[in-house]
C-alpha cells in the first residue's frame, strides 16, 4: 500500500499537468486565431486607406499655372496638361516615383506634347542632404544641366553621404562627372546661392497643404481646377488621372 500510494499520486500530477497543458495549448492558439483574425482586418483596412489615397482629390485652388515658379521643367510649354512635383532628394519613394513611373509618364504624355511637368523642391528637415541637394541641382541647371544633375543624385541616393558635407563633396564630384565648369558650381553651391528659392519652394508646398513627399498637383494649363495625387503611387493612378483631365480638355 505505501508503495502505491506515491505511483497515484504521480499519476495525478500527472494528469494535473497534462490538463494545464492542453489549457495552455489551447490559449496558445486561441491567441494566435485572434491575431490572425486582426491582422487580416487590419490588412483589409490598409488597402482600404491605400485606395483611398490613391484617388486624385479636388481641392481648392487658382489654377495650376499659380503653382509654377523659375523651376526645372520637362515638355512643352503648350502642353495642354500641367504637372507640379514637389519632391526630395533623400526621400526614397521619392526615388521610386523617378525610376519607375516618371519615364512611363515621359513615354506617353510629356514626349508626346501633352503634358508638362514642373520639378519643385520640398526637401524635409530630418534629411541631412536633401536642401544642399537641391540647391545643387539649381547651380547644374545654370549651366543647363540640372535634369542631368536630378538624374545623378537619384541614381546614387544610396551613396549620398550621411551629412551635408559629405554629400557636397559628392555633388561636386558629380558635377565634374556631367563636365559642369566646377569653379562655378562650386562657387554657386558654397555661396548658397538657391537656398532661399529652394526654401521658397517649400514654402509654397507648405501653404498648399503638402507634409510629405512625393505630392503632386495636376491641372489643365488653362482651367481652375487642380488635382492631387500624394505618394510614389503605381503609373496606373497617374495614367487615370491625366486620361480623365485629357478627356475633359476635349470636351469643353
Amino acid at each position: 500500500m505505501v508503495s502505491v500510494l506515491p505511483l497515484d499520486g504521480e499519476n495525478m500530477a500527472n494528469g494535473q499537468n497534462e490538463k494545464i497543458k492542453t489549457i495552455v495549448y489551447g490559449l496558445i492558439i486561441l491567441g494566435a486565431l485572434i491575431l490572425a483574425g486582426f491582422l487580416i482586418f487590419a490588412q483589409g483596412e490598409e488597402k482600404i486607406k491605400e485606395q483611398e489615397i490613391a484617388q486624385p482629390v479636388i481641392p481648392t485652388g487658382n489654377g495650376i499655372v499659380n503653382l509654377i515658379d523659375d523651376d526645372m521643367k520637362k515638355g512643352s510649354d503648350s502642353a495642354p496638361l500641367v504637372m507640379v512635383e514637389f519632391s526630395d532628394f533623400e526621400c526614397p519613394y521619392c526615388k521610386n516615383f523617378w525610376s519607375q513611373t516618371l519615364p512611363q509618364i515621359e513615354r506617353d504624355y510629356i514626349d508626346t506634347g501633352k503634358l508638362q511637368i514642373v520639378y519643385r523642391d520640398f526637401p524635409l528637415s530630418f534629411h541631412p542632404a536633401a536642401q544642399k541637394a537641391a540647391e545643387a541641382t539649381e547651380c547644374a541647371d545654370d549651366q543647363g544641366k540640372g535634369w542631368e544633375m536630378h538624374d545623378k543624385i537619384y541614381e546614387n541616393q544610396a551613396s549620398l553621404g550621411s551629412t551635408e558635407a559629405s554629400a557636397i563633396v559628392n555633388f561636386k564630384s558629380w558635377a565634374s562627372e556631367l563636365g559642369l565648369d566646377r569653379t562655378n558650381f562650386d562657387q554657386c553651391l558654397d555661396s548658397d546661392k538657391y537656398a532661399s528659392e529652394v526654401q521658397n519652394d517649400a514654402n509654397d508646398g507648405a501653404a498648399i497643404g503638402i507634409r510629405g513627399t512625393p505630392a503632386f498637383r495636376l491641372g489643365k494649363r488653362n482651367g481652375d481646377e487642380i488635382l492631387e495625387i500624394s505618394g510614389a503611387q503605381p503609373y496606373s493612378i497617374f495614367q487615370s488621372t491625366i486620361e480623365q483631365l485629357l478627356e475633359d480638355d476635349l470636351n469643353e
